[in-house]
């Protein structure tokens, strides 16, 4: 995985680490493969060590506020689909196209709420064998825009995401994913030149 960290940061990419986790935890995790400096953001819940040596981790959405009311399967602590929004409304308020597209890397339920807001020329890389791809194998029930929202239809999950779904088992399908997407995207922008 630290190679596609690199390959990233060479290719100018932005790494956002959107997590259930906590700040402290994903830190010390960071620093300990060296990888501190390649990461642009992290989105979790803060944390701190207190007096006595114990980790406190607080909520990001604290319990004082209405839960997001999403109707994803999003924690009530975070929602991944909100926060990846979030993170791009400056952006797009600016009208800049900074990102052209997104890879999301996930493997667990939360992680469908952010891939529902990805755009058909992002990627979702979705672990093998994990809730996610289990989740968006199953039916759920969705309302049909098209009939005013009044009926609801039995769709695969992974029917509501508009982003290509690559499914990796390991750190070099990733690293494989990544590469293929940067050589696309650097092709694209030769023919654009011509």
């Amino acid at each position: 995985m630290i190679e596609t960290l690199k390959v990233i940061k060479k290719n100018h990419g932005d790494i956002i680490i959107l997590s259930d986790a906590n700040v402290v935890f994903i830190d010390i995790i960071l620093k300990a493969n060296k990888v501190d400096n390649l990461i642009s953001q992290i989105i979790t819940n803060p944390a701190d060590w207190e007096d006595t040596g114990r980790l406190r981790v607080h909520r990001l959405h604290p319990t004082e506020i209405a839960p997001h009311g999403c109707l994803n399967k999003c924690a009530l602590n975070i929602c991944k689909g909100t926060e990846l929004v979030n993170y791009l409304a400056p952006f797009i308020e600016q009208q800049e196209n900074y990102y052209n597209q997104i890879l999301y890397v996930g493997d667990s339920i939360n992680d469908f709420c952010p891939a529902t807001k990805m755009k058909s020329n992002d990627v979702v890389l979705v672990r093998k064998g994990y809730a996610l791809e289990r989740f968006l194998n199953s039916p759920g029930y969705f309302n049909d825009d098209d009939l005013g929202g009044s009926d609801k239809l039995k769709k695969m999950n992974r029917d509501k995401i508009n982003a290509r779904i690559v499914y990796w088992k390991d750190a070099s399908d990733i690293l494989n994913t990544v590469k293929n997407e940067f050589e696309l995207a650097v092709a694209a922008e030769t023919v654009e030149d011509i």
